[in-house]
């Protein structure tokens, strides 16, 4: 089995232009360009957990994944979803 592996920065931006409350809360940005974006989420568990619905958008390999904040927001896991 193979797997193909990238690595890349990216930034979560405020969405300042939400212009419903369906809009996402942040662009995900690679550099300048605008890869996707990112709607804020509360978890059904006990205790509810705050997190981000991400989605990517690549045209070879679009992405939709689950990003949970650790508690001091430094840091985060990335949950792809399948």
């Amino acid at each position: 089995m193979n797997a193909l592996s990238i690595q890349r920065a990216i930034r979560l931006v405020p969405n300042d232009n939400k212009v419903s409350d369906n809009a996402p809360a942040f662009r995900v940005m690679l550099g300048w360009q605008h890869i996707g974006d990112a709607w804020e989420r509360m978890s059904r568990t006990e205790p509810p957990r705050e997190y981000w619905r991400v989605r990517i958008d690549d045209p070879f390999c679009p992405l939709s994944a689950m990003l949970f904040p650790d508690a001091e927001g430094m840091t985060a896991q990335l949950v792809l979803q399948v």
